[in-house]
Order: structure tokens, then sequence, then C-alpha cells
């Protein structure tokens, strides 16, 4: 009786230990859950974040060759703006050219009106003197 006694209580020791050992369990389980669930957010947050990142990269990328192009637009627009400045000198240097020779035709014309007055002149002086004759 005394056996059965110190078995019993060994065997509700034992019962005891056992379901403490079993909550553990049953807490290291929960605990592992509830790990695998923030590695799992965790890796979906880095998924992210690469997703992000690839975004990024290839605005980047976009940006940058918009640069480029603005870039050769730019150069292109330079190089017009010169060609038309060239024009515009190369314009003003014909005009101022043109303007010379209008001014020696003005010359020219103002010249042979006094030479026709003073052929003219002469004509009459020529006819004057006819008619006294």
């Amino acid at each position: 009786s005394a056996q059965q006694e110190e078995l019993a209580a060994e065997k509700a020791k034992d019962a005891a230990e056992l379901q403490k050992l079993r909550a553990e369990l049953e807490a290291s389980k929960q605990e592992q859950a509830a790990s695998a669930g923030s590695l799992q957010a965790l890796q979906a947050e880095l998924e992210a974040a690469r997703q992000e990142q690839a975004t990024a990269v290839a605005a980047a990328a976009t940006l940058s060759a918009q640069q480029e192009e603005l870039a050769a637009e730019k150069a292109k627009d330079a190089a017009e703006l010169q060609k038309l400045r060239a024009e515009l000198e190369a314009s003003k240097q014909e005009q101022a050219a043109s303007a010379g020779s209008l001014q020696a035709l003005q010359a020219e014309l103002e010249a042979a009106r006094q030479e026709q007055a003073t052929a003219v002149a002469a004509a009459a002086t020529l006819s004057a003197q006819q008619e006294e004759l």
C-alpha cells in the first residue's frame, strides 16, 4: 500500500511534468508559427522593396534617356540658332552692299541730271546765239 501510494505520487508527478512539457511544446509551436509568419511578412516586404527598387531603376533609366534626348534637342537647336545667326549676318552684309550700290546709282543719276542740265543750258545758250546771228 505504501508502494502504491508512492507509485501514485510518482504517477501524479509524472503527469504534472508531462502536462507542463505539453504546454511548453504548444507554446514553442505557437512561437515557431509566429516566427514563420514574421519571416513570411519580412520576405514579402523584401520582395516589395526589390520591386520598388526595380521601378526606381527603370524610372531613372527613363529620366536619363529623356535627359539625353533633351540634350540632343538642345544641341540641335543651338546649331540651328547658329545657322540662323550666320544667315542673318550674311543678309545684313548683302543689305549693306545693296545700300552701297543704291547710293552709288543715286550719285550716278544725280551726276547724269547735272550733265543733262548742263547740256540743256548749253543748248539754250547756242539757241540764243543762233537767234542773235
